[in-house]
């Protein structure tokens, strides 16, 4: 379940296998009031820490070079943690494109859960 404050933007996993790409989309969201956790760069390390750790949601790049697809992640880590995804290709981290859909996903999250 996401707990929301008013006063937290959210928790958001970083999940790139570009450490650079990470790192600077980690920099944007920590800039405009998100707590990020990571670059994260593989599948595995993502689930463990998704397991020891809140998160409101993870943003996963897609075009991964290294075994374990960025789908296999969203899948792992929306079954074992609940955790919602957001896959993106790394031309799609532009800024604004970024804020739309993580604000997009957190909000249907808040729907979600104050209609529960």
């Amino acid at each position: 379940m996401v707990n929301f404050d008013e006063n937290d933007q959210g928790r958001i996993l970083i999940v790139d296998g570009d450490s650079l790409r990470g790192s600077g989309l980690a920099a944007f969201l920590k800039e405009i009031g998100f707590t990020v956790v990571g670059p994260i760069s593989t599948g595995v390390e993502a689930v463990t820490l998704a397991k020891q750790q809140h998160l409101d949601l993870a943003i996963i790049e897609i075009g991964w070079s290294r075994p374990g697809s960025g789908t296999a992640v969203e899948k792992e880590l929306t079954r074992l943690c609940r955790v919602p995804c957001i896959l993106m290709a790394a031309p799609d981290y532009v800024p604004s494109r970024v804020l739309l859909a993580v604000e997009n996903a957190l909000n249907r999250q808040r729907r979600l859960q104050q209609a529960a």
